[in-house]
């Protein structure tokens, strides 16, 4: 079946449409529809080292200041950071909400917040294991 509109011929020069030029593990990227970027095929041995001739879509890498602010499309540097290690810490939809409420409490209020370090951290929950209450066994 011939996927291609009508009155649009393949170009039998261009080895993507051209089986008899293709060879073993070619390599054809297809790029979304909405970049205007062509399909491309690389052999093989030449994809390895074809980083350079990748195309970019330069209206979008200069309009969205991808090179300027890589953490795009996050507003700040700060939120992607924060938002990458709560995906690395794998939290679920409550902790992410509950770590973003304190957040939000501890730039209101930035002296509600005084943990400084791991080793802060740490410290504080070792004193909290030392006063915890005793259990008591009852026979």
């Amino acid at each position: 079946m011939n996927d291609e509109p009508p009155g649009d011929l393949p170009d039998h020069n261009d080895p993507i449409d051209n089986p008899a030029e293709l060879e073993q593990d070619d390599i054809k990227v297809v790029y979304h529809s909405s970049t205007g970027i062509p399909e491309q095929l690389y052999h093989f041995d030449d994809y390895n080292g074809a980083e350079a001739t990748y195309p970019v879509n330069p209206v979008s890498s200069s309009q969205n200041g991808i090179q300027e602010r890589p953490w795009r499309p996050f507003r700040t540097k700060l939120d992607f950071e924060i938002a990458e290690v709560m995906l690395d810490a794998h939290m679920n939809a409550a902790q992410t909400q509950r770590m973003l409420s304190l957040i939000t409490e501890a730039v209101l209020d930035p002296e509600s917040f005084t943990l400084k370090s791991l080793k802060d951290l740490s410290n504080i929950w070792d004193i909290a294991r030392e006063t915890r209450t005793d259990m008591v066994s009852i026979s």
